[in-house]
């Protein structure tokens, strides 16, 4: 296969992708975040949830990153939420992820991640 042909495939799956994503503001990563804290009894863990600028891509579908820092949390509790997040029909993707154990009760740790949703730009 030549360079034009693996050209088009990858637009044509990009093309497919970005078709099946939400329209503009139809989905809330916010409130997905604060639901699924709540239903993984992490929510008062939470100190704080960050919206940060938007990316666009190709005018065609906008990357919105979101920073949520979690605290004083088990490997046991953060691993459902997070899988949660991942798993979701929502297009959702854990794009970086930090892991430290508290000094005071290694038990414990801080979670500090960069969820990223995505949304069709208005054409």
């Amino acid at each position: 296969m030549g360079l034009k042909e693996s050209f088009q495939k990858v637009s044509k799956e990009i093309d497919t992708i970005v078709g099946g994503l939400p329209a503009e503001s139809s989905f809330s990563a916010l409130s997905f975040l604060e639901e699924h804290a709540a239903k993984n009894r992490i929510k008062g863990n939470i100190a704080f949830i960050r919206p940060l600028a938007p990316q666009e891509h190709r005018s065609q579908y906008r990357e919105i990153p979101v920073e949520v820092k979690v605290e004083k949390v088990t490997l046991s509790q953060i691993i459902p939420f997070l899988a949660a997040l991942e798993n979701s029909n929502n297009r959702l993707r854990i794009k970086r992820l930090s892991m430290k154990t508290r000094f005071s009760n290694p038990d414990l740790m801080d979670v500090t991640f960069l969820v990223l949703s995505y949304e069709k730009v208005a054409s």
